[in-house]
C-alpha cells in the first residue's frame, strides 16, 4: 500500500489529487453525519461542513506525510493538541457554536491520529527533535491549563486556559522549527489559518467562549507560517 500511496505525496499533480480526495471524504462525512436533509441544510451547515473538509485535507495530509517520515510532527504539541481541542469542542457545544465546532471535533480526532504516529517515531529514534528542558516546561504549563480545564469545566475561564494551553504547544513546534524549518509543512499551517478563519463564518452563537480560539488559531498559525519561511531563507543562505 505504502508503495502506491508514496508517490502521491512526491509530485504536485499527486499531492492536488490526494488534497481534494481528503477534502471531498471530509465534506461528505461531515454532510453525512447532519443529515441530508434540505430543511436543515443551512448556509451555516454548508460552511460548517466546508471546515470539516478543510481539516481532513489539512492534517489527513499531513498524517499521511508523517506516516511515510516526511514530517516529524512533535510529539508534545499534538498531544497537548487533542487533549485541548477535546476541551474546546465540548465548550463551543455547549455555547452555541453549532457548526462552527464541526472542526474542532475533526481537529481532535486528526491530532490523536498524528499524535500517536509522532509518537511511534519518538519511539523509534526517527523524530527530528529531542524533549529539552523548554519542551517540558511549557508541558508542565500545559498540564496545569488542563487541569485548569477540568475543574472550571465550561464558560471564559475554561477556554481562557485552552487558548493559553494551545500556545504552550505551539512554543515547542516553534522551537523545533527554529532548528528544522524544513520538517514542517507551511502549507498545513496556511491552511489552517484560512480555515478558522472561515470556522467564524459557521460559528452559530458569537461570544467570547466561541470565538476566542479561532481567532488565536489564526494568530499562532501566521507566526508558525513566517518562522518557517524566515528560517528556510537564513538557513539556505
Amino acid at each position: 500500500m505504502k508503495k502506491h500511496i508514496a508517490p502521491l505525496l512526491t509530485t504536485h499533480r499527486g499531492k492536488l489529487l490526494l488534497s481534494v480526495i481528503l477534502f471531498v471524504i471530509g465534506f461528505v462525512l461531515a454532510a453525512l453525519i447532519h443529515g441530508l436533509s434540505p430543511e436543515t441544510f443551512t448556509a451555516k451547515v454548508f460552511v460548517g461542513c466546508i471546515t470539516v473538509a478543510l481539516s481532513v485535507c489539512g492534517l489527513g495530509h499531513f498524517a499521511l506525510d508523517a506516516l511515510w517520515g516526511k514530517s516529524r510532527p512533535h510529539v508534545y504539541s499534538w498531544l497537548i493538541w487533542t487533549i485541548v481541542n477535546a476541551v474546546v469542542w465540548f465548550n463551543q457545544l455547549t455555547h452555541g457554536a453549532g457548526p462552527g465546532a464541526w472542526s474542532t471535533l475533526m481537529m481532535m480526532i486528526l491530532s490523536g491520529i498524528i499524535f500517536l504516529i509522532s509518537l511511534y517515531q519518538w519511539k523509534t529514534g526517527h523524530a527530528e527533535h529531542k524533549i529539552t528542558t523548554m519542551d517540558q516546561w511549557c508541558f508542565g504549563g500545559a498540564i496545569v491549563s488542563i487541569i485548569f480545564l477540568i475543574i472550571f469545566n465550561t464558560g471564559p475561564l475554561s477556554i481562557l486556559a485552552a487558548t493559553i494551553t494551545d500556545a504552550l504547544a505551539y512554543a515547542s513546534t516553534l522551537r523545533k522549527i527554529w532548528s528544522h524549518p524544513q520538517s514542517e509543512p507551511a502549507s498545513n499551517y496556511s491552511l489552517n489559518t484560512i480555515r478558522q478563519a472561515i470556522v467564524i463564518t459557521a460559528i452559530g452563537s458569537y461570544n467570547f467562549v466561541t470565538l476566542i480560539f479561532p481567532v488565536s488559531l489564526i494568530f499562532l498559525n501566521l507566526v508558525t507560517v513566517a518562522l518557517i519561511f524566515i528560517r528556510t531563507r537564513q538557513l539556505s543562505k
